[in-house]
């Protein structure tokens, strides 16, 4: 049983709570309204820092998905940036009180008949038919590949996207000098599925253009060439990921310096065979 402390609370005047759920905002929006509430307010403070590990446990959501949400609340004018972060500090982010400057769109009511009315925000998201609930049912199904709990909403989004993401991401290998596919197989799309639960799509992408990179530059020692869905099931892209320096993980060095000694031998080589001929000259012209 959870022991709360009367004593222990947020001040958050009641205008705000009032006028909040007026606003359109989706479920992680205002579980990172209420996050900033909780160590701006809740500490006496008009701002504080928030990093985007810290909002991920706070709110147990998918990084990439409270990076996406956070940067909406700023551009809507409802959270600022008061300093942007540093490899050392945090982004300070202030909750905006104002209400009146925010670029969300409010909910509204409309009379449907005699005095009944109607919240058009939920109407929006109302329950569908009854004819279209086997189909919903089957499409929840598949959302069992998302290992964070997202509104109705974000499943939605998010699911209608995946299709097109997986497609992206094949598409993008077989651009790059990699081992070609033929089609997009089942064992690939879910090893695609299975990264993207974990990694962005630009992250994904990054990792195969900078594998491509290394693996068809002479100067690099790495030969080994994947499958896509090797490169992906067994957690071979994360060596080529930005901020694990792939470029400095296979050197250059190792492999041109190979390059030299085979450069110095086929040099020696050279020369030697040169002062052959000059000896057989020379034999030629004292007979």
């Amino acid at each position: 049983m959870a022991n709360v402390q009367p004593d222990k609370y947020t001040m958050v005047a009641n205008e705000l709570l009032e006028q909040v759920p007026k606003f359109k905002f989706n479920g992680t929006q205002l579980r990172i309204i209420l996050i900033v509430w909780r160590y701006t307010f809740g500490f006496k403070r008009k701002d504080s820092d928030f990093s985007l590990t810290f909002l991920q446990k706070a709110l147990g959501s998918h990084k990439n998905l409270i990076s996406r949400e956070v940067q909406f609340l700023i551009e809507k004018r409802v959270l600022k940036v008061v300093s942007e972060g540093t490899f050392t500090e945090s982004r300070t982010l202030r909750f905006i009180k104002d209400y009146d400057t925010w670029l969300i769109e409010r909910g509204s009511t409309k009379k449907v008949g005699g005095n009944q009315l109607v919240d058009t925000q939920s109407t929006n998201s109302g329950t569908p038919p009854v004819n279209q609930l086997g189909d919903q049912e089957r499409k929840r199904s598949l959302k069992k590949i998302f290992k964070e709990i997202y509104s109705l909403e974000e499943e939605e989004m998010l699911f209608s996207k995946l299709k097109e993401l997986v497609k992206a991401i094949y598409e993008h290998w077989n651009e790059c000098r990699l081992v070609k596919h033929r089609a997009l197989n089942p064992q690939i799309e879910l090893q695609v599925k299975w990264a993207l639960e974990s990694y962005s799509f630009d992250e994904l992408k990054q990792s195969i253009s900078t594998y491509s990179d290394i693996l068809n530059n002479a100067g690099y020692v790495l030969t080994t060439r994947w499958s896509l869905d090797d490169f992906l099931g067994k957690r071979h892209f994360e060596k080529f990921l930005a901020d694990r320096d792939p470029y400095s993980y296979y050197p250059m060095v190792k492999k041109n310096a190979q390059v030299s000694q085979n450069e110095q031998l086929m040099r020696e080589i050279g020369e030697g065979m040169q002062l052959e001929q000059s000896r057989g000259k020379a034999t030629l012209l004292d007979h």
